[in-house]
């Protein structure tokens, strides 16, 4: 008997694990494509192109959410940042920089989504993780000088930022299939 049950065991258990089930989340397949986008643009290189119109950090993020999402149909060529519009939806923002704001904020971000600081000093990075003490981010134009930068920034980091609010957007529909790595941006 027990040499019938323990193949049945093993075969269930391998059939469970090749079923996707409704407990999967987008955000592995987000955070495997995200580092396919770090393997080709990663920590420390620099990105000099514009994408759809947007240069430095807005363009770069916008290439990235182009690459991790698919095809490109022009829909997020709108999102600003003052509002999520044209292809994004708005998860939460604030105003208020205190590392309990700020982690407020971050606690339902997700791989892949777009952080943006609003004027004066507007900036615009992408969800790279979150952690228990702050988050990861990924952007471009960190230095001023078209660097490419993936860090982890402590909540509480962010209190001396000079800009009116931060919002946290996703993209709509933010199911990704596979990387568009191409080099071609």
């Amino acid at each position: 008997m027990k040499k019938k049950v323990l193949p049945v065991l093993l075969a269930t258990i391998l059939l469970l694990t090749c079923i996707p089930l409704g407990t999967i989340t987008v955000s592995a397949g987000t955070q495997e494509n995200l580092d396919a986008i770090i393997a080709q643009y990663p920590d420390g290189s620099r990105w000099t192109g514009s994408f759809d119109g947007g240069i430095q950090c807005f363009g770069f993020a916008k290439m990235v959410i182009y690459k991790l999402f698919g095809t490109y149909n022009g829909s997020y060529r709108g999102w600003s940042y003052s509002s999520a519009s044209n292809g994004m939806t708005l998860i939460g923002s604030t105003t208020d920089f205190s590392s309990s704001s700020i982690k407020s904020l971050l606690s339902s971000a997700q791989p892949g989504d777009v952080l943006q600081f609003n004027t004066p000093k507007q900036h615009t990075m992408i969800v790279y993780s979150v952690a228990s003490d702050g988050v990861w981010i990924y952007d471009c134009n960190w230095d001023w000088n078209c660097g490419i930068s993936l860090r982890k920034s402590s909540f509480g980091a962010w209190s001396g930022r000079n800009s009116t609010g931060l919002i946290l957007m996703r993209a709509i529909g933010s199911t990704p299939s596979s990387c568009n790595c191409d080099t071609s941006y």
